[in-house]
C-alpha cells in the first residue's frame, strides 16, 4: 500500500474525504491537485463528466486533464511547484500558513510566492473564489502523493481546506486502495514503504506488487536483491519475480 509515496513526513490524508454514494452529488466545487481522475478513479471521472453542468472543477496538475473533464481553471506545472501554488491559494484566501510544520520552509515559500507571482493571478483568484463557496472539496492525486515534498503539500492543502471549510481527501490508487482504507487495513505500527526500502530487510513478502508500482524502483530492486528470502504472490510474470525465492499464484 502507498508504494508510490516517497514522503511520509506527516500523517497521510486518509480516505476519499466524502462518502461517494451519499455526498458526491452535493459537491459543487472541486479542486484536483496532482490528479489524473480518469486513471486513478475512473468511476469518479465518469460521474463528473455526466454531471459537469452542476459542478465547477479546477485542477493544479502535472499534465493536461482538460480532455477528461470540463475544467473551469487549470494550472499545469511540475509537482515541485504544487506547494508554492498552495501557498498562493492560502494568501489569496486570507489564510495563514500552518505553524506546526517546518516554519522556515513554509515561510520561505510564502516569501517566494509574494515575490514571484504567476504570469496571471486570475486562475488563483478564480479557484479561491470557488472553494470559498459551500459544498467544496480538495482532492490530492498520485502526482501529489508521489512528490518528494508530499508532507508539505498535504500540510498546506489541509490548512487551505480548514481555512475555507472544504472537505479534503485523496484519490486512492484503484479499487484495492479504496478497499484497504475502508477496511481499516492500513498499518498502525511498523515501517512505511520508504522505511522498508531503506532498511536491511532479510525477508520480504510482496502481494501483487509489480515494478511499476514502486516510486523508488531502483531502491526496491536493491532491497529485493539483498534480501535472504522473497515471496512474491502475483498473477503476472514480471521482472521483480526474478528475485523471488518462492513464487505463489494470486487469483
Amino acid at each position: 500500500n502507498r508504494l508510490q509515496q516517497r514522503d511520509f513526513a506527516v500523517e497521510d490524508i486518509s480516505g476519499f474525504g466524502l462518502s461517494f454514494a451519499k455526498n458526491l452529488h452535493n459537491v459543487k466545487n472541486i479542486l484536483f491537485i496532482g490528479a489524473d481522475p480518469a486513471r486513478e478513479l475512473p468511476l469518479l471521472a465518469a460521474y463528473l463528466r455526466q454531471n459537469s453542468k452542476k459542478k465547477k472543477i479546477s485542477a493544479i496538475s502535472a499534465r493536461d486533464i482538460s480532455h477528461q473533464l470540463p475544467l473551469q481553471e487549470q494550472i499545469i506545472t511540475a509537482p515541485t511547484q504544487f506547494a508554492k501554488l498552495l501557498v498562493q491559494l492560502l494568501k489569496a484566501s486570507g489564510g495563514k500558513l500552518p505553524a506546526d510544520y517546518a516554519p522556515r520552509q513554509t515561510d520561505d515559500l510564502f516569501t517566494a510566492a509574494a515575490a514571484t507571482r504567476p504570469a496571471s493571478s486570475q486562475p488563483i483568484t478564480k479557484i479561491t473564489e470557488c472553494l470559498k463557496k459551500s459544498d467544496s472539496v480538495i482532492w490530492l492525486g498520485d502526482s501529489a502523493r508521489s512528490a518528494n515534498d508530499y508532507g508539505l503539500i498535504a500540510t498546506l492543502a489541509k490548512a487551505l481546506a480548514a481555512h475555507l471549510g472544504c472537505a479534503i481527501g485523496t484519490l486512492a490508487d484503484g479499487g484495492n486502495g479504496v478497499g484497504v482504507r475502508r477496511a481499516g487495513a492500513l498499518p498502525e505500527n511498523g515501517m512505511h514503504t520508504a522505511a522498508m526500502l531503506r532498511a536491511d530487510l532479510r525477508a520480504v513478502v510482496m502481494l501483487r506488487c509489480e515494478k511499476a508500482d514502486f516510486a523508488e524502483t531502483a531502491m526496491a530492486k536493491h532491497t529485493l536483491q539483498n534480501a535472504d528470502f522473497v515471496c512474491a504472490i502475483t498473477s503476472y510474470s514480471g521482472s521483480f519475480n526474478n528475485f523471488a525465492t518462492a513464487l505463489l499464484p494470486a487469483a
